[in-house]
């Protein structure tokens, strides 16, 4: 097929539903595969759950794709944008959220998060021991099930736990501000480092790299650009086990939202270019820890604005926002299916 032929654009309609609509740019940057296509109005229920637990002011954070991109907007009380609430649903959602915030229920569900991921971890082990290569078509959909099961509660804890979190980071951020005239910046630098399961990984990639620093023959290699992880073995088999060990433990992470994307076990060549990056910059965690404890402060601290949006940032022009109903056709990059 001669590939100079094809078009380089392909008109995508473009039908914007009702309401007020961003681009979700961060979790999304590009065009969505067909398969997250299918799973993206599954997403606006976790959301709904979360929000009715903590009295957000809002029923869900619904997910659309418009024209092959995941947009977002947040709908109203009641559930009908454009329409006024019902007076109960309103005080009904005001008194649940200042009892949230004034009883000590945030606390019990932060130390219930130690079971949870307990469990989390569990079947995430039973998941990834089943051979997928053994399974017939029924088995292998019935699995699918059980992965979908698996991964929408986890998503309504994470969603439940992150508003949780969102409220205590936002008062501390206000009484950094009030007292210290700090900014949101030099405020969560103070918690710089502190996630042990974000650290942990990075930890043990940063463990990979010192090995590498070690023994010339495999940092020669890494640092030459060779993507080819399979030629550890015969570099050295040591280095060539740990890296192995590391996919093992810490690979099924996504390096993207899409599932169509791969997870990092399944692209060691990036693992050796994050390591080749370790290796030139001479970065060492531990040191970095070592020197936020010293200094008991963030690096950098700067005044509050007066505002508290004065000085905020507006998005590149590429988060596009849709105000509907309309409806067009436009002609925009789409991967294809």
């Amino acid at each position: 097929m001669d590939t100079d032929t094809l078009p380089t654009e392909t008109p995508v309609p473009i039908e914007v539903p009702p309401g007020s609509w961003r681009r979700e740019a961060t979790h999304f940057p590009s065009t969505e595969s067909p398969f997250l296509a299918a799973a993206i109005p599954v997403i606006g229920a976790p959301f709904r759950a979360a929000f009715a637990g903590l009295g957000a002011w809002y029923d869900t954070l619904e997910y659309r794709d418009i024209g092959g991109w995941v947009y977002t907007r947040l709908v109203p009380p009641g559930g009908v944008y454009g329409v006024a609430p019902p007076p109960e649903l309103i005080r009904e959602r005001a008194a649940l959220a200042a009892e949230t915030v004034r009883s000590d229920n945030l606390d019990g569900y932060l130390e219930e998060w130690s079971t949870l991921r307990d469990g989390f971890i569990a079947g995430i082990a039973r998941l990834r021991g089943v051979d997928l290569g053994s399974l017939d078509d029924e088995a292998l959909a019935a699995y699918f099930g059980d992965v979908m099961v698996f991964s929408l509660d986890a998503f309504e804890v994470h969603l439940r736990l992150h508003g949780i979190y969102a409220m205590m980071l936002t008062d501390l951020a206000w009484t950094c501000r009030d007292l210290l005239g700090w900014d949101d910046a030099g405020t969560l630098g103070l918690l710089s480092g502190l996630s042990e399961a974000s650290t942990v990984p990075s930890d043990a990639l940063a463990g990979l790299a010192a090995m590498a620093r070690e023994r010339p023959a495999v940092r020669r290699f890494i640092e030459s650009g060779a993507a080819d992880a399979s030629a550890l073995g015969a570099i050295d088999q040591e280095f060539a086990d740990a890296f192995a060990g590391y996919h093992e433990r810490y690979g099924l992470r996504a390096v993207r939202y899409d599932i169509v994307d791969p997870s990092m076990e399944e692209w060691p060549d990036l693992t050796l270019r994050l390591i080749a990056d370790q290796l030139r910059g001479g970065y060492d965690p531990v040191a970095g820890r070592r020197r936020l404890s010293a200094t008991g402060r963030p690096a950098s601290r700067k005044p509050a604005a007066s505002s508290p949006t004065a000085a905020r940032p507006t998005g590149p022009a590429s988060n596009r926002s849709f105000a509907g109903p309309s409806a067009g056709t436009g002609s925009v990059r789409k991967r294809p299916p």
